[in-house]
């Protein structure tokens, strides 16, 4: 089994964030952001579980929530300023069964033809993208079903 490692991930922006990891006690891996200014409940984080169901398939999901702060006005008259809180948290969470039957390939080819659905593969040649070299705004402009539903809370007719 591989040991746990840092885990780089980047938005929209370009602005890349490194994950550290944190724990990985019982089927419960954790990795969490260490950005400088933000409080702990503002880091991004990362949590990767497995289980085994009553059936005797698995269950092994990966979620990552990434805190927005909120924006910090200027001083009151007082000169006091509010702590740095926590906005909202975007939550996006990957979850796949595997039944107790299944072997490596099957389980590593469901993996990578979901991430080709929700990279925006398509038909057309080199209609997708590698999540890993995407940069700017592919993800919001993509016009291919999977990105473009999620960025705008509507799938396409």
């Amino acid at each position: 089994m591989p040991d746990m490692n840092n885990i780089l991930v980047q938005d929209d922006a370009g602005n890349q964030a490194t994950l550290l990891p944190i724990s990985n006690a019982d089927k419960n891996l954790v990795w969490r952001g260490n950005a400088a200014g933000v409080p702990i409940d503002g880091q991004t984080r990362l949590t990767a579980t497995w289980d085994r169901l009553r059936s005797g398939d698995y269950k092994l999901s990966a979620k990552l929530e990434v805190p927005v702060m909120e924006t910090i006005g200027s001083a009151a008259a007082s000169g006091y300023v509010a702590a740095p809180a926590v906005a909202y948290t975007m939550v996006g969470i990957f979850t796949m069964f595997a039944p107790a039957r299944s072997t490596i390939a099957d389980r590593s080819n469901m993996y990578r033809m979901l991430a080709h659905a929700l990279c925006g593969a398509s038909s057309s040649a080199n209609a997708g993208f590698n999540p890993c070299g995407v940069t700017a705004d592919l993800v919001k402009n993509s016009t291919n079903p999977m990105p473009y539903g999620f960025a705008n809370l509507v799938m396409p007719n």
